[in-house]
């Protein structure tokens, strides 16, 4: 799945607008690689669905 982050949300490693791989949705979090290259959990809100 992608996901375009919304933004508006506190974080320095997520582009507002950016299209973002879903690696895995885990305990009803996104699972995603950031800017820095890391994965990490992030809430589904902070995301609109882009492809599924």
């Amino acid at each position: 799945m992608k996901a375009r982050f919304l933004g508006g949300f506190q974080t320095i490693s997520l582009d507002t607008g950016k299209v973002y791989g879903v690696m895995d949705v885990e305990s009803g979090f996104y699972r995603v690689h950031d800017e820095t290259r890391e994965d990490y959990l992030f809430p589904p809100k902070w995301f609109e669905v882009a492809e599924s």
